[in-house]
């Protein structure tokens, strides 16, 4: 949950793969959701998309809302139709015919086309180790036919094969735990994602896009129809669900979990569960119940799991902040070595500048004149066009930081708790003013507008992680505990 301080507006693509005029409902979380993920799939793709909601609303003849190449299959056979797809590419390129760029295969089915009818498909795919991105987008029902319930609907909600009345409570059995599922066969990478933190699922498409294998990415995506709810709630749902515990937001990189978004304390259940009409039936113990499990698996997924500390998987961590130009120097060919691994992570494409100069930022901790010289070398652009993208955004430094970088939110909800006050009380306590870093790069000290978790305000950020409810008297034992 990184990189906060970038405007995100120009960080992201304005081009719109995934074209507006489609008949989605008004609040649909789950075409904000693909509208957000074709922006960094980009054109180079190939969709294969199960029956479901977002092929009845996008691909109506004679109009199209897909301007990548799209292909619309059963609810049983999307991950089947995906591996001939990959292998026909593999093959192509096997006898000189294939398109010259490389070229990913992205299978999109709902909960249920993944997790019961199409999930025989999908464990055979990645058990065979195809080069594709499977993505559910999981809105926990058959919400495209009727709102019926499938082995995604959470414990207690009402649909209409399911629903609660006087003898039946709704939905008896818990949500399938299809990520862990996936896991198990051994992929190389399985994340969640919620649209309510896009920031955090662009990042993670962008991981998997980089998989030359299987890789997976479950996200949750509000619907306001079958949950029964108002439609200006889409995000905070989200939000609501990610920080109740109910969909936490993690990653499984070689079987190594990690937490994106690691809360010091869960908000309670209940706030979730009574913004939708498909809960508002469930009596007190029920939600009791659900709060004891829920608990439970977070408890469960803590313990398995690491917090997410390094801006992306794969990026070299930092092991040493150079403290001078001519230390760099002195280490030259070791950073030509590291630009020149990051370039051809990404295939020396110069579309791709943003993304490599953030990883180059995730080796030094700021972008080195040397490293950015290589990169204009190495993806053939201008120099000034490395230092245009460089100096526009917030989140690059031009000047080394500390390895350890706090942000302290100073957005609304976190001002009125007293955000002022913790900067105040970090300036003092380091001798450094907002932008400065400390003489023996210990600390550098930088302040954002938001960093999207206003329920845990203020929030103070370091290195990527969370500390929510901070007050000036656990300021110093915060820095104490970052050595």
């Amino acid at each position: 949950m990184d990189k906060q301080s970038v405007f995100i507006p120009k960080l992201i693509s304005r081009k719109e793969p995934f074209a507006p005029g489609h008949r989605a409902c008004i609040g649909c979380g789950e075409a904000l959701a693909v509208r957000q993920l074709c922006k960094e799939l980009g054109d180079n793709v190939i969709v294969v998309n199960a029956t479901g909601c977002m092929e009845i609303i996008a691909s109506q003849l004679p109009n199209t809302s897909w301007t990548v190449p799209w292909m619309h299959t059963l609810f049983e056979n999307t991950a089947a139709v995906a591996s001939g797809a990959s292998a026909g590419l593999r093959a192509m390129k096997r006898k000189g015919k294939g398109p010259s760029q490389y070229v990913k295969v992205v299978g999109m089915g709902g909960d249920g086309a993944t997790s019961d009818i199409g999930f025989g498909a999908l464990s055979g795919a990645l058990q065979r180790g195809h080069d594709f991105l499977y993505i559910c987008l999981d809105n926990e029902a058959y919400m495209n036919t009727g709102i019926q319930q499938s082995s995604a609907t959470p414990f207690g909600a009402s649909t209409t094969t399911g629903p609660a009345g006087e003898k039946s409570l709704g939905q008896v059995s818990w949500k399938k735990n299809l990520p862990a599922i996936v896991a198990a066969h051994d992929v190389p990478y399985v994340a969640t994602a919620c649209p309510s933190y896009f920031h955090d699922m662009l990042s993670k498409v962008r991981k998997a896009m980089a998989v030359r294998g299987p890789a997976y990415i479950q996200v949750l995506s509000v619907c306001p129809t079958g949950w029964r709810c108002a439609t200006n709630q889409t995000i905070r749902l989200g939000r609501l669900a990610v920080e109740s515990g109910m969909f936490p937001l993690y990653e499984v990189v070689n079987g190594e979990y990690t937490l994106s978004l690691d809360l010091p304390t869960l908000r309670p259940v209940r706030e979730y569960l009574k913004a939708q009409g498909r809960f508002r039936h469930l009596p007190d113990h029920e939600i009791d119940y659900i709060q004891t499990r829920v608990d439970k698996e977070y408890a469960k997924l803590r313990k398995l799991s690491r917090v997410a500390k390094a801006p992306a998987a794969a990026r070299p961590a930092v092991t040493h902040v150079p403290e001078s130009q001519g230390e760099i120097a002195a280490g030259l060919p070791a950073l030509q070595e590291t630009v020149d691994g990051i370039l051809a992570r990404y295939r020396n494409d110069p579309a791709l500048l943003i993304s490599i100069l953030q990883d180059i930022q995730a080796a030094y901790n700021y972008l080195p004149k040397e490293s950015m010289e290589r990169v204009g070398s190495g993806l053939n652009i201008p120099l000034s066009q490395v230092y245009s993208v460089a100096t526009f955004f917030k989140a690059f430094s031009l000047k080394p930081r500390g390895r350890n970088l706090i942000h302290v939110c100073l957005g609304t909800a976190c001002h009125v708790h007293g955000a002022a006050r913790l900067r105040d009380k970090i300036q003092r306590a380091l001798n450094i003013e907002p932008g400065g870093t400390t003489p023996d790069f210990r600390f550098t000290l930088e302040t954002v507008n938001c960093v999207g978790a206003c329920a845990l305000g203020p929030v103070v950020m370091i290195n990527g992680k969370y500390h929510g409810q901070m007050t000036a008297q656990k300021v110093d034992a915060l820095l104490k505990s970052y050595t």
